[in-house]
């Protein structure tokens, strides 16, 4: 993990593969993707309801993952270009509201862009 005094010179090197950082949404440093429900990038954000219906207990966690997993490969699937500009960059942070210790969409992705081919290195401080 990144201590908050490294993230002003925060500039991993990824050896040719994206680099997946973690982060809530206060995080303000370079490469924030914002992946919020409500307003985060469309190719990767859930939609509001159901992370509502989600947080309320109206749906479990393996319920949720199987929507995000159905989700992205839509978006995958329809969407090509942008995740492959996604794919092509050094590195970003996915950013959204979920504190870093709980059940998250951006873990999700995480893995799902690691099974494209990037590396996902963990969680970084909110600076």
């Amino acid at each position: 993990m990144i201590t908050e005094k490294e993230i002003s010179e925060f500039k991993p090197e990824s050896n040719g593969r994206l680099l997946v950082y973690t982060s809530q949404f206060r995080y303000s440093g370079l490469r924030r993707l914002d992946i919020t429900a409500k307003q985060g990038s469309d190719l990767f954000r859930p939609d509001f309801e159901t992370v509502m219906s989600f947080k309320n207990g109206g749906m479990t966690e393996t319920q949720f993952e199987d929507y995000y997993h159905k989700r992205m490969m839509e978006s995958y699937k329809n969407f090509r270009l942008g995740w492959e500009r996604l794919l092509s960059c050094d590195w970003v942070v996915l950013v959204c509201y979920c504190r870093a210790e709980t059940f998250c969409h951006r873990l999700l992705l995480a893995d799902y862009l690691e099974k494209c081919g990037a590396s996902y290195e963990g969680e970084v401080p909110n600076a």
